[in-house]
């Protein structure tokens, strides 16, 4: 009679052991729920944030991979998803691992979001290379924010609210994180210019008013290589276009996987803007110079030569910085005037950006430098668009 108990009880603990160390050859992966949660008091150490969740889950299983054990959720405020490595309501030791990471090439841009009550104490920012743990506790950066590109020409504007749900999603693909920029939107039938929208954000595409609604959408951001998705609107899956997908609510997902320039490549900074006469720079052209520090700082082994390009040969004034005078984007009593050629004032220029570079961490010995006054104009100095002889160029020489 004991033994009619206890063959079926050693059984299913033979069973029960068996399916354990199926369990242990074969563990399960990090699942992530589709539903990501809203993040919960505390502080957290975050080194992404993503509008899109399926972007955001990518880059955690990504760093992952590499031996991290990062987690997603989202910003209770807004709709944005944190890829956070630390999880803790202890203030010393969320500053203590945010110097941590900090120090570590991959995550040199990590920062704290705090959930909490009651505010946090404020910290002086350390160096680097310094142990102190009386740091500032970072609230989320501020986005960047690309400037809106010129529209030679532009068609009729839409109807608000009406055109084709699109999402264009730009990511690097070195570091699979989101790249800010505009997407140019081009009739393909007329050529024509439409519009241009912001990526990584829900966008509507106007209707370009023909009959086969065929659009060029062009990705063309400052310091990867360009790409470009050629679609119908009425029926965006037909090229079969790998890049292309159907996602929720009948909105049209466009990939852009941006990949970096390389050795030999030579891109024009459009968007860094001079004063007149002057090798100072103005405050809107913070954003392509931070494109072009991410490049630097992504790659370690890069270097670059500066060429800096005028509109005509002509001498003229030349306004500078002084020596010791970091005031990159704004004119003051102690700038140091003097003249020459252009050439001059062009090489004052590449050399205001390295000086730039060099404030914010980048090795002088990675850049060199090259005034070309007005011999490499790309149009006359009189027509409409001489303004665009006006630029500087950075030449990939190592990567």
């Amino acid at each position: 009679m004991k033994m009619q108990h206890v063959r079926p009880l050693t059984f299913i603990i033979i069973l029960f052991f068996y399916i354990s160390l199926l369990g242990l050859a074969h563990p399960k992966p990090t699942v992530f729920p589709d539903n990501v949660p809203v993040l919960g008091e505390g502080y957290y150490l975050v080194v992404g944030a993503f509008n899109s969740k399926s972007n955001a889950i990518r880059y955690s299983k990504h760093i992952n991979a590499a031996g991290e054990n990062s987690k997603v959720g989202i910003n209770p405020n807004k709709p944005i998803h944190y890829v956070y490595v630390v999880e803790s309501k202890d203030l010393d030791y969320i500053k203590s691992k945010w110097i941590e990471y900090r120090n570590r090439p991959e995550f040199a841009d990590a920062w704290v979001f705090k959930n909490v009550k009651e505010p946090a104490n404020n910290f002086v920012d350390v160096e680097k290379d310094q142990t102190s743990a009386e740091v500032e506790i970072f609230e989320e950066p501020e986005e960047k924010q690309p400037p809106k590109i010129e529209i030679p020409e532009v068609a009729d504007e839409p109807l608000e609210g009406e055109g084709y749900s699109y999402i264009f999603n730009a990511i690097n693909s070195t570091t699979l994180k989101e790249v800010p920029g505009y997407v140019t939107v081009v009739d393909a039938v007329r050529n024509k210019v439409v519009t241009s929208l912001e990526t990584n954000k829900p966008q509507l595409v106007p209707d370009p008013g023909t009959v086969d609604k065929d659009i060029l959408f062009i990705c063309d951001i400052f310091g990867f290589v360009k790409q470009q998705v050629a679609l119908n609107l009425d029926n965006p899956l037909a090229s079969g276009d790998p890049n292309v997908e159907q996602g929720e609510d009948n909105t049209t997902i466009v990939n852009f996987e941006l990949v970096r320039h390389k050795a030999g490549d030579i891109i024009t900074m459009y968007q860094v803007y001079f004063y007149n006469d002057a090798a100072i720079m103005k405050p809107e052209s913070e954003f392509e110079l931070n494109s072009l520090l991410d490049m630097l700082q992504e790659n370690e082994k890069l270097t670059i030569k500066i060429h800096g390009h005028t509109n005509g040969n002509a001498p003229g004034p030349i306004i500078k910085l002084k020596d010791d005078d970091n005031n990159f984007f704004t004119m003051t009593d102690n700038n140091v005037e003097g003249y020459g050629s252009a050439k001059d004032l062009s090489y004052e220029r590449a050399k205001t950006i390295k000086r730039w570079l060099v404030d914010q961490g980048i090795s002088e010995k990675r850049m060199s430098l090259k005034g070309w006054g007005g011999k490499k104009m790309i149009y006359d100095k009189k027509s409409d668009q001489a303004k665009r002889n006006v630029r500087v160029e950075i030449e990939i020489l190592k990567d």
